[in-house]
Parts: C-alpha cells; structure tokens; sequence
C-alpha cells in the first residue's frame, strides 16, 4: 500500500510541475560563458545557456523567462534588430531579468542610441517585463530606455511594458522615455541617475498616458526628476500616477528642474513622494486639468542658480486639487497659485512641520509636529503613506508623506 501512495504522489507531483510549466511558460538561459549555436531546447538549461541577450530573446514566446547570468553585456536591445516576442497579458508575459543574486549590466558600445528600445510592430509589443538589471548608458548617444512606436503608425506602439528593481544611469538625454501613444507602462522600485547633458534631459520624460511610476528614487538628472509634458496632438498626457517615489538633487545642469512636473493632461494623480534638492518641488502647468496632488512632503528645494517654489500652480493648471502636502523651507516660496480654480485644503506651509531630523533626511514627523491629525480624510483615493503604513492613524488623515505612529 505504501508503494502504491508513493507512486501516486510522484505521478502528482510530476503533473504539478508539467501543469505549472505550461502555465508559467519556459525559462531560457544566457551567460558571458554560453554558445548562441547551443539550440533552443538546450538554453532552457543552465549548463548549455545562449552567450547573447538577441540570441536568448529569440527563443522567447508568451509567458517566458529569460535569465540573465552575471556580467557585462556590450549589446542593446532594440526592436531596430530584434523581434520582440510579447506576452497576452500580465500572467502570461514575456520576462527578461537578471539571475537572482547576480549582478548583470548591460552597457552597450559606442554609437548605439538606446540601451532598451521598444517600438512594436503590428498591433504592437506589450507585456513585456524587465527585472534585475543595470542599464548603463555611459556609451549611448539618447535615452536610456524609449517606449515608443514602428515608423509612421502610432497603432504598432509599445505597451504595458514592466521596468522594475533596475539600475538606469549615465544616458546623455533620458533615463527614460515614454512615447505620446505608449500607454499602461509601469515603472516599479527603479533607481534613475545621472542621466542628461541639459535641462531638457530628466530623469523620466513620460507622453503617454495611464502609466504608473512607484517607490522609484530619481536624482541627479540634469533637468526634471520627473516630467510629464506632451507636444503631441491630440494625443494627451493622461491618468498618469506617480506615487511613494524620493526625487531629488535633480536640476544638475544648473538651471531649470522640478522634482516633478504635471502637464499636457487629465487626471494625473501625485501622491506620497518626498521631493527635496530640486530647483522646485512639484509643478502643475502647461494644460494640466484636474491634476491631483496629496499629501507629498516638499523641502529646501533650492538647487539651481535661480529658484522656484516648493509647490507651483501655473497659469496653465486649471482645477487642481492641491491637499495634504507638506511644502517648507524654499527660498522662493513654499507655495504659488496661479492657475484657474485651484483647490487648495489642509497644506502645511506656514510653519515649520517638525521633522524627526531634516539634516539626515528623515523626514517622519516628531510627535509635536502640526501635521499629525490636521489632514483633509481623503479616503478612498489615498489610504496608506510613503511605508505603506494605513492612514489615518488616529483621530485625522496626517499632512505630508509620512502618517505618524507612536514609536516603541
């Protein structure tokens, strides 16, 4: 009887593992030490991998991974060269990462333009993630990644692309950008650094629309930490949100660059950053229409050989909804409105908010700080803070990043 359980159980466990197999997709291989005349079949094993990223990214369908072995990799990865498989959806996607505990940069020769460039072909490439990877620009002569579309069709236009837990730096303009017609893209938990030449290069350059920026840390880019701005008709810069990011030292060029910048669009939503050492904090302008800006904390953003305020409504903004925010210590003022109907509501910019230790960048509240239990209830749209911890945590919503609870 025990031999029989036995038997079944592996048959189980055999059928566990081909079902998760068909369900997850195929894992390919590539190493520095690989062979690309190694078949497809054979790089689905760590021993016989493929030597470039092109050759391992050919093998790839829906609802595969492509692991990346430790080292650097002189190529780009660009639809210009590659087809690119997509995936059918979020679990089915296509994955490229570096192997788990590895270090893996790519650092393409001189003369190639982008790092990473995605443009679709027909109907589109989408459903794509990146994941554990350096990007290093240090050779380009553009971006560090673009996000844009084939020829003259905006339709064949890249999409619902994941870029997470990876390093992007040294490109000579963007870290990243998202083209006009690109949409639902996410950007998770990056680091984006030293990018751009001038202040028209920033950190993130987003077009598009519907896409999510979260708990990145963007800093000394040349122009804007952030920039959301659309010349594109009728094309708009919509719903894009931006949230539990630390932007800051951006404005390196010397002369323009906000933390962030809101433009060129509807509903896009800001909540939850830190934003400090800019040239400005956050910016709505340029036709931005309802933006929504809640509970950031926006200090000494003083960076530059001219200044700007911590929080600026420009002429251009119209019916944005400024709440929660805590802006101080800036040398052109905390707050400006200009723009048409600004509802401005439980803003801490009149007095010092009392952080725990601004000189070590910790910007938790201490326990007498005038922001505890003096925000506006914004719920459900904001219900948690900067660490996740759930808002509120007493009798009010706190002003600012950060929700203050008792420490033990």
């Amino acid at each position: 009887m025990s031999t029989c359980k036995n038997t079944l159980l592996a048959v189980v466990c055999f059928l566990s593992l081909q079902f998760t197999d068909n369900l997850f997709g195929t894992v390919y291989y590539v190493s520095k030490s690989g062979n690309d005349a190694f078949s497809g079949f054979a790089a689905q094993n760590k021993t016989t991998p493929k030597q470039t990223i092109a050759a391992g990214i050919r093998c790839l369908s829906a609802g595969d991974t492509l692991y990346i072995r430790e080292g650097i990799y002189n190529e780009a990865i660009n639809e210009y060269r590659i087809k690119f498989p997509g995936g059918s959806s979020w679990q089915k996607a296509v994955t490229i990462a570096g192997y788990p505990g590895e270090k893996i940069i790519i650092q393409p020769r001189t003369g190639e333009s982008e790092v990473l460039r995605l443009m679709g072909s027909s109907g589109g490439t989408c459903y794509v993630v990146f994941d554990n990877l350096i990007l290093d620009g240090i050779n380009i002569t553009s971006n560090i990644v673009k996000i844009t579309y084939t020829g003259t069709n905006p339709n064949n236009t890249a999409h619902h692309i994941r870029i997470q837990n990876c390093e992007l730096k040294h490109a000579k303009t963007n870290g990243i950008f998202v083209d006009a017609e690109s949409d639902h893209n996410e950007f998770i938990n990056l680091k984006i650094h030293d990018n751009g030449t001038s202040d028209f290069d920033h950190g993130m350059y987003i077009t598009g629309s519907n896409n999510l920026i979260e708990k990145c840390e963007i800093y000394r880019n040349a122009g804007w930490g952030i920039h959301i701005y659309t010349e594109h008709k009728p094309a708009r810069a919509n719903y894009n949100i931006v949230r539990r990011n630390n932007i800051h030292n951006n404005a390196r060029a010397g002369n323009r660059g906000f933390g962030i910048i809101v433009s060129s669009g509807t509903e896009n939503t800001v909540y939850n950053n830190l934003i400090w050492s800019n040239n400005g904090g956050i910016q709505i302008d340029y036709h931005a229409v309802n933006a929504s800006i809640y509970n950031n904390t926006i200090w000494s953003n003083n960076n530059g050989k001219t200044h700007e305020s911590g929080i600026k409504a420009g002429a251009g903004s119209i019916n944005a909804r400024i709440v929660n925010n805590i802006s101080w210590d800036h040398k052109a003022g905390n707050i400006f409105n200009a723009g048409i109907n600004t509802y401005l509501s439980n803003n801490l910019t009149d007095k010092s908010p009392l952080f725990l230790n601004s000189s070590t960048l910790d910007f938790r509240l201490q326990k007498e700080s005038p922001a505890i239990n003096a925000g506006k209830n914004l719920f459900p749209l904001i219900t948690d803070d900067y660490n996740g911890i759930r808002r509120p945590q007493d009798s009010a919503y706190d002003i600012g990043a950060f929700e203050y609870r008792t420490r033990k």
